[in-house]
C-alpha cells in the first residue's frame, strides 16, 4: 500500500526528536511522553488511506496532521534557537538578537499541550472496544504465565485501534516499567525490529549506538534489558509470525535458507502453473486490463497514467487490486470534496495514490503554478528542499538538482507530468502538467489543505501553511493587508516565466508580524515594499526556518543585519532591480547551508563596513567559507549602466566554494582569462560566459582542467578572438553565440575524444564559418 502524507509527517517528526536527543536533556520527560505518542500515531498509517471511506476517519487523521505538523514548528524552533543562541556570544550580535529568548519552560508546556492534543483525539475519534479491552489488559497485567497475546484478524476489522488503546491504558502504563510500539508490516529486517525495541526501551541507546551494532550485539543487549525490565512490547502488522505458537514461515528460492534456520523444517514446494493455467493468468489480466480501460473513456491521458500505473505491477492480484480501487470509487458514488466527477478522474485519481510517499509531496506542490505554467525545475528543486521533501538519507552524494530530476523522471514515467530532458544539459528544464492532471492535483491539495491560492491578498485569510499568490494583470497590485496565519510556512509569487514581472506592494508591517517566524519559503521576485520603501526590514531575521529566499528583480537596496540568523538558507538570489549599489551586510560565511547564491555585480554590491563598496577581497573572504555553494551567478544587466561596471580579475580559486557545480558571469568586463582559475574547479559542470563578461582578445583552457565539465556556453564575448585549447579540457557540449571577432576554432580541439555536441550560432561570416567546417573544409578535422 503506498505510503501516507500522514504517515511522512509522523516519521519526519521522529527522526527529528532522535536526531537532536542531546539537546533536549532538561526536557526529558516531555520528549519521552512525545516519543510515545507518536509511536501511536504510527500505527495510524492506513487511516490515511482509508479517510475516503469515512468522515470520521478524515477529520481524526486531518487533525492529527495538524498536531504533528505543530510539534514540528516547536521542536524545530527551540532547537534553532539554541544554536543562535550559541553563536552570539561576540557582544555586537547581542542587540540583534534580542529577539531570541529560550524559555524551556515555555517549550515544556507546549510539548505537554501537544501530548494532550494528541490523547484527546484518540480518545475521542476512536470508538471505544469496552470489552476487548478490558479482557487484554487482563491478560497482560494479571496472566503471569502467559507472555504472548495474539490479535488476529481480516484486514480492517480492528486489530490496530485494540492494540492502541491497550498500548494507551492506564493499568498498562503502571504495570509495565517500558512499553513500546513497533509497526513491522511485509518488509522489514531483524536488525530494525530490534535496534527500535532497544533504542525505545533503552533510553541509554541513542540511534547512533543502535546503527553501529551486530544482530548479535543487538540480540545481546535486548536480551539483558528484557531479563532486567518488566516490558510490554507489540509488533503492530506482523505478517510472518502465525498464531500463537511462534510458527515462522520463510519463502525462499534457495532450500539451504529454510534448512539453515532449522534442520527439522518442512520443505513446502507449490507446484507451478501449467500451460493451461497459465493462458487462463494472462487471458484474465487481458481482461482486468480491459475494464479498467473503459473507466479512461477513450482519453488518452487516462490510457497513458492507467498504463504508467500498471507498469511495476506484474500480478493478477495487483491488477485487480487496482481494478477494484478504481470501481470503489464509483459504486462508492465518492467525490472529490463532496464534487461528483466521471470515472475518467478517478483513474487519475488512484495514480496519486499509487504515488510513494515523497513523490505526492512533489506532485502536490506543482499546485502552485497556474494553468500551462513552465514550471523552473531548478526553482522547484530548491523548494522541495527547503520544505525538506527529500530527506537527507536519499541524496547519498548527490545534489539537491539531482535528486529533482530523479524525482520529475519518475512523475513523467508514470505519465502525470509533461516534460523532457534537455539536449544540452541532460536535464529537465522545465515541466508542465496537462490541464486534467492538474484539476486532479488541484482537488488533492484542497482536501490535504496542502495549500491555498489567492488572486487578492486584501481580503484573502490564509488558512494553509503554504500560500501561491497569482500575478494579476493589472500594472501594480494592491498593497498585501495583514494575513494572520502563524503557521504559514510558503509564501510565493507567482507568474508565468515567459511573462515580465509584475511589481506587487506588500506591505512592510506585513513581513515585520512576529507570526512569521516558521517561514521555510519566501519568494519575494518583483515585489516592493510602498513608495520609498526599499529597505528589508530586520524582522527578517526572525525567520530563522528560513531555507528559500529570493529578491529577484524586487525593489530592494539594503539587507539588515538581522539576516545573521538565516543560517538554514539553501538558496539565496539577490539580483535585485537597482540602480545604485545594493547593501548587504557581510553575513555569507554564516550561511553554511547555502548551495544556490545569485549576486548582482560586485560593483554593485556594497559589504558592509566598507567605504568602497564590495571589493574583491571582501567578497572572496565572504564566499570561501560556503562549502555547499554549487550554484553562483553574477550579473549586472541593466545597458544604461554599463559604463559603471568594472570586476578586473576574478576571485582566486582558494577564495571560490570548492564544490560549485555552475557558474555563470555577465557583464562583468573581466580583464583577465578566468579560464585558469575556473579550470581548477574539480566540481564544476557547467559554464557561461555571458553579454561581455571578458573583455580580452585571448583565452587558454590548460590540459586537465576542467575534469568533470559537461557545458561550456560562450555567448557575446565581443573582443575575444583568440582560442586556445590543450587536450583533455573540454566539455561534452561546447556552444559558441554572437562572437563576433572569433575567426576559428582552436587546433586543440581535435585532442577532445569526449565532445559529443558543438553549437556555432549567429557568428559573423556564416558561409565561411559553414565551409570551413562542413566535410572537406579546413576545419573539418577539428571535430
Amino acid at each position: 500500500m503506498a505510503e501516507t502524507l500522514l504517515s511522512f509527517g509522523v516519521e519526519k517528526l521522529w527522526s527529528l526528536l532522535v536526531r537532536k536527543t542531546d539537546r533536549f536533556k532538561e526536557l526529558d520527560k516531555q520528549l519521552t511522553e512525545l516519543k510515545s505518542d507518536l509511536n501511536l500515531l504510527k500505527s495510524l498509517k492506513n487511516a490515511d488511506a482509508k479517510k475516503d471511506a469515512s468522515s470520521l476517519v478524515k477529520n481524526c487523521v486531518e487533525e492529527i496532521k495538524e498536531i504533528v505538523f505543530d510539534a514540528e514548528d516547536i521542536v524545530e524552533t527551540f532547537i534553532l534557537k539554541e544554536e543562535v543562541r550559541k553563536t552570539s556570544g561576540i557582544k555586537k550580535h547581542m542587540r540583534r538578537l534580542s529577539f531570541i529568548t529560550v524559555d524551556r519552560r515555555e517549550i515544556a508546556s507546549e510539548l505537554k499541550g501537544i501530548s494532550k492534543r494528541i490523547s484527546k483525539v484518540i480518545r475521542d475519534d476512536i470508538q471505544s472496544f469496552g470489552e476487548n479491552v478490558k479482557k487484554l489488559v487482563g491478560y497482560l497485567v494479571e496472566e503471569e504465565i502467559i507472555q504472548v497475546v495474539s490479535i488476529c484478524g481480516m484486514g480492517g476489522i480492528g486489530k490496530t485501534t485494540l492494540a492502541r488503546q491497550v498500548f494507551n491504558h492506564e493499568m498498562v502504563r503502571k504495570h509495565f516499567d517500558g512499553v513500546v510500539w513497533v509497526c513491522v508490516s511485509q518488509q522489514f529486517t531483524r536488525k530494525y525490529v530490534w535496534g527500535t525495541i532497544l533504542q525505545r526501551l533503552g533510553s541509554e541507546f541513542d540511534e547512533d549506538k543502535v546503527s553501529n551494532m551486530t544482530e548479535d550485539q543487538l540480540q545481546d543487549n535486548l536480551f539483558l534489558l528484557l531479563e532486567t525490565r518488566n516490558s510490554l512490547i507489540i509488533l503492530d502488522d506482523m505478517w510472518k509470525l502465525l498464531g500463537q505458537s511462534w510458527k515462522v514461515v520463510l519463502t525462499s528460492r534457495n532450500k539451504g535458507v529454510a534448512l539453515h534456520a532449522d534442520p527439522t523444517c518442512i520443505i513446502f514446494k507449490p507446484a507451478s502453473l501449467t500451460p493451461e493455467e497459465k493462458y487462463k493468468v494472462n487471458k484474465e489480466m487481458e481482461e482486468t486490463g480491459k475494464q479498467m480501460i473503459k473507466h479512461c473513456g477513450s482519453l488518452p491521458l487516462a490510457i497513458k497514467v492507467l498504463g504508467g500505473l500498471l507498469a511495476s505491477q506484474y500480478t493478477l492480484q495487483e491488477w485487480k487490486r487496482v481494478h477494484d480501487n478504481i470501481g470503489a470509487f464509483l459504486v462508492g458514488g465518492n467525490s472529490f470534496n463532496g464534487r461528483n466527477i466521471s470515472s475518467v478522474y478517478h483513474v487519475l485519481h488512484l495514480s496519486f495514490e499509487e504515488l510513494p510517499i515523497y513523490l505526492k509531496h512533489c506532485f502536490l506542490y506543482l499546485t502552485h503554478f497556474s494553468e500551462d505554467h513552465a514550471i523552473d525545475v531548478d526553482k522547484l528543486s530548491y523548494y522541495w528542499a527547503a520544505e525538506e521533501i527529500p530527506k537527507r538519507m536519499y541524496y547519498n552524494g548527490a545534489s539537491i538538482r539531482d535528486i529533482a530530476d530523479g524525482y520529475i523522471e519518475e512523475m513523467v514515467k508514470r505519465n502525470m507530468v509533461i516534460s523532457e530532458r534537455d539536449a544540452h544539459t541532460s536535464r529537465f528544464e522545465t515541466c508542465q502538467l496537462h490541464d486534467m492532471m492538474r484539476e486532479v492535483c488541484l482537488l488533492k491539495a484542497e482536501e490535504e489543505n496542502f495549500l491555498q491560492i489567492v488572486h487578492d491578498t486584501s481580503t484573502a485569510e490564509a488558512k494553509s501553511r503554504r500560500l501561491a499568490i497569482y500575478r494579476p494583470d493589472a500594472e501594480l497590485f494592491r498593497p498585501m493587508g495583514e494575513m494572520k496565519n502563524p503557521k504559514l510556512r510558503s509564501l510565493m509569487f507567482i507568474t508565468n516565466k515567459n511573462e515580465a514581472l509584475i511589481s506587487i506592494t506588500l506591505s512592510i508591517g506585513w513581513l515585520q508580524s512576529s507570526q512569521r517566524q516558521l517561514m521555510r519559503v519566501l519568494d519575494l521576485s518583483g515585489v516592493r515594499f510602498g513608495v520609498g520603501d526599499t529597505k528589508l526590514p530586520s524582522s527578517i531575521g526572525n525567520l530563522i526556518h528560513l531555507r528559500y529566499l529570493s529578491l529577484y528583480e524586487a525593489h530592494v537596496s539594503h539587507l539588515p543585519s538581522s539576516t545573521w540568523n538565516l543560517k538554514l538558507l539553501l538558496y539565496l538570489n539577490l539580483n535585485v532591480t537597482a540602480s545604485s549599489p545594493v547593501y548587504v551586510p557581510n553575513v555569507f560565511e554564516e550561511m553554511r547551508e547555502l548551495t544556490f547564491l545569485a549576486l548582482p555585480l560586485p560593483s554593485y554590491l556594497s559589504i558592509y563596513n566598507s567605504s568602497e563598496g564590495c571589493s574583491m577581497e571582501i567578497l572572496s573572504s565572504s564566499l570561501s567559507e560556503l562549502n555547499h555553494l554549487k550554484n553562483l551567478t553574477i550579473d549586472y544587466s541593466n545597458g544604461e549602466q554599463k559604463w559603471r561596471l568594472y570586476m578586473p580579475r576574478l576571485l582566486d580559486v582558494q577564495h571560490l566554494p570548492s564544490h560549485l557545480t555552475t557558474i555563470t558571469l555577465q557583464n562583468c568586463c573581466l580583464k583577465e582569462d578566468p579560464m585558469p582559475i575556473l579550470g581548477k574547479l574539480l566540481h564544476l559542470k557547467e559554464v557561461d560566459l555571458k553579454c561581455q563578461s571578458y573583455c580580452r582578445r585571448k583565452m587558454v583552457c590548460s590540459g586537465g582542467s576542467f575534469t568533470q565539465l559537461q557545458k561550456l556556453w560562450l555567448f557575446a564575448l565581443n573582443e575575444w578572438e583568440e582560442w586556445i585549447v590543450e587536450e583533455g579540457s573540454m566539455p561534452l557540449t561546447l556552444e559558441i553565440t554572437n562572437c563576433k571577432k572569433l575567426k576559428e576554432l582552436p587546433d586543440g580541439l581535435r585532442f577532445i575524444i569526449f565532445l559529443k555536441e558543438l553549437y556555432i550560432l549567429l557568428m559573423e561570416s556564416k558561409r565561411e564559418w559553414k565551409e570551413k567546417l562542413s566535410r572537406g573544409g579546413e576545419d573539418y578535422y577539428k571535430v
